[in-house]
């Protein structure tokens, strides 16, 4: 069986580089936008002592430079969107990215729901994610990235900040075998 890892912002980083003076439906909205246009370009303001993480989830997932590159290693038809992090009062910037992942249906019958329609408990259907290192889970109201267990030893190898890895129980469905 293979292993994989639910990929969250670690909650514990509290100041950490977000764009200011913007709403998270704005935000959301602007990195759509740009998503739909090749040519589009994004850059956001942050605030000055913030932390620069590796891995931000919300309202999208962006990546740093150095995480990018790891996952391009694993990964190479991922799509990405640029966005620069610029900080105003000390004059500096960061590179990150949009990541843009494959949806996948891969949730297991096996997965277990709250009445409210979100995911309680994730069980991934091994033979729906099929060779995918990472992936967005599609059938989640909130579309978790997930990882195999090669990207995570990655992650926790090259040091990567502000990332916390959950791992996700597993089943194979026989439905989908080959």
């Amino acid at each position: 069986m293979m292993e994989y890892y639910r990929l969250v912002q670690d909650e514990r980083i509290v100041n950490y580089a977000y764009p200011l003076n913007i709403t998270r439906r704005e935000l959301a909205n602007q990195i759509a936008a740009a998503i739909k246009d090749e040519d589009a370009a994004l850059q956001f303001y942050v605030n000055e002592q913030s932390y620069y993480l590796d891995w931000l989830d919300d309202p999208l997932y962006m990546v740093s430079d150095k995480f990018k590159h790891i996952c391009q290693k694993y990964q190479t038809n991922l799509v990405w969107k640029p966005a620069i992090l610029a900080n105003t009062q000390t004059m500096s910037q960061k590179l990150y990215w949009v990541l843009i992942a494959d949806e996948v249906d891969c949730l297991s019958t096996s997965s277990e729901w709250n009445k409210d329609g979100t995911l309680k408990k994730m069980v991934l259907d091994e033979q729906k994610i099929g060779a995918r290192k990472i992936c967005k889970v599609q059938s989640s109201l909130t579309h978790e990235v997930i990882v195999d267990l090669d990207v995570a030893e990655s992650i926790l190898k090259f040091n990567l900040t502000g990332i916390r890895l959950y791992k996700i129980d597993t089943q194979v469905s026989y439905a989908y075998a080959k």
